[in-house]
């Protein structure tokens, strides 16, 4: 419910995301096309970014409690791919 389609009009790209919960890694691919949003559970094939954290401040970030870049600098979010988009990605979802 918080992507933003209009900021994401005219984006295609499939992101992972690697979340660790007690030392088991659940993956899951966010497809975003054109303003529209998938998710499905597993790898994504080709990703052009890969998000790995763990559950806690995996919440933290999509509840708006943390933010990506302060996450990530601290070593709690890894980034693997293409920063500049992981940057402009952040924009599409709204913060409460």
């Amino acid at each position: 419910t918080a992507f933003d389609a209009e900021k994401a009009a005219s984006t295609q790209a499939v992101v992972q995301y690697d979340i660790d919960s007690a030392g088991d890694t659940k993956t899951w691919t966010v497809n975003i096309d054109n303003g529209t949003i998938a998710t499905s559970a597993g790898a994504a094939d080709n990703p052009r970014l890969t998000l790995q954290s763990s559950l806690p401040n995996f919440l933290r970030l999509i509840s708006g409690e943390a933010q990506g870049p302060a996450l990530f600098m601290s070593g709690k979010l890894k980034i693997k791919g293409d920063m500049m988009f992981a940057m402009q990605m952040q924009n599409f979802f709204k913060r409460a």
